[in-house]
């Protein structure tokens, strides 16, 4: 039998990845141990312990592992390093490690595109003086979920989002107006297949996603077209990915894009596309073993919604009776709480993590979707946010 590490403990990979093998699944900690689970074993290791690095090292290659599958961004270079020491098979390629970084794929991006984005580091930006441009957008180099993302208006906004940050961490980007969406691929060696496109729907006043809607819209071929030109530019091989876009009336504009499934839920909005298992079917792809891909119609429309309470501060708590009531709703087929409890103060999510709760559901129309999302939003104001 073959052993495989991933380096995410969501239990659909694990089980997927588990038809090509044993699985180790590794999770970040503060001590390495090792546990042996039902069906798989469980690593934990320290990512920051230079101390014991060669020693687990040696206990990996113990293990005659096969291949490497890392969806995390946060250990991405980890696992490259090793698999290239340990001379085994890994999903991760070098071109995706040099890709984090957001500037340097940014200019990238804009090499290939009509459709540019003006970009600058922090300084250089700062001596424009008076050619400064606004609105603009502070990203860090390497970041998720929103974290430390602000939209500037004056170079004053610029300065008091900065004022306890190392500006060496960040860059600018000119922002876009547009209607902003999340487009799903898998690239089966160079063959790219796009098989969801997602409306995404933000907080009032931040730059987090409160909505996601799936069959909204259908790109054309010459959008199709900008994005294989975009793949390639990334050099997305034998991978699946997650790529945002802002579409205005001169076109696409690139955001950032993921050799990696979407969060949000997003991946199970268009499960009903996939004749096969899904997970089977992106483990197989990260394996380098696929060979094709079959879709289907999707008739029904899929959302996710992460309500926020309209009144602070407020407990979050979700009791067995919200949870049993949630259950029952047969347009709601998933609900993730994200924290146990916590007591809310502010007005609305600093970036995703500090959303309390998520949902999925499915409606037969895209009229019913703003009812849907309306209702669940005052259910929990009236029931989860006290």
């Amino acid at each position: 039998m073959k052993n495989f590490i991933i380096d995410v403990g969501t239990p659909v990979f694990i089980d997927a990845l588990s038809k090509f093998g044993h699985v180790f699944e590794v999770k970040s900690g503060k001590e390495f141990s090792v546990n042996e689970r039902l069906n798989y074993t469980e690593v934990i290791l320290n990512y920051e312990d230079s101390v014991h690095k060669d020693y687990i090292a040696n206990f990996l290659k113990s293990k005659n592992i096969n291949g490497i599958l890392s969806f995390s961004e946060d250990n991405r270079k980890y696992w490259y390093e090793l698999a290239q020491n340990m001379d085994i098979f890994t999903n991760i390629k070098l071109p995706y490690i040099l890709n984090q970084n957001k500037l340097f794929c940014r200019k990238k991006i804009n090499s290939i595109l009509q459709n540019k984005v003006r970009c600058d580091t922090i300084n250089d930006f700062i001596g424009l003086g008076e050619l400064q441009y606004f609105p603009i957008i502070i990203k860090p180099y390497i970041g998720k979920g929103s974290i430390d993302v602000c939209k500037c208006e004056s170079i004053g906004e610029v300065y008091h989002f900065l004022k306890d940050k190392d500006i060496s961490c960040f860059y600018v980007e000119e922002f876009i107006e547009g209607e902003e969406f999340s487009i799903e691929a898998c690239h089966i060696k160079n063959n790219h297949i796009i098989y969801g496109v997602t409306k995404k729907i933000k907080y009032p006043g931040t730059l987090v996603e409160s909505v996601h809607i799936s069959n909204v819209t259908t790109l054309n071929d010459e959008q199709i077209k900008i994005m294989n030109n975009i793949y390639n530019t990334l050099e997305y091989s034998d991978t699946v990915s997650h790529t945002e876009i802002m579409i205005s009336p001169k076109g696409i504009y690139y955001i950032e894009s993921h050799p990696r499934l979407g969060g949000d839920l997003i991946p199970t909005l268009t499960l009903p596309k996939f004749k096969d298992n899904f997970y089977e079917k992106v483990m197989e792809i990260s394996l380098g073993k696929a060979k094709g891909l079959e879709l289907k119609n999707q008739m029904k429309i899929r959302f996710s919604v992460f309500p926020f309470p309209s009144k602070v501060p407020c407990t979050f708590h979700f009791s067995n009776e919200a949870k049993l009531y949630l259950d029952n709703k047969p347009e709601i087929y998933l609900t993730i709480p994200f924290v146990e409890e916590c007591i809310i103060t502010k007005e609305r999510p600093m970036n995703s993590y500090g959303r309390p709760i998520g949902f999925a559901g499915e409606v037969d129309n895209l009229d019913d979707v703003e009812s849907k999302i309306i209702e669940i939003t005052d259910y929990c104001n009236s029931y989860i946010f006290k």
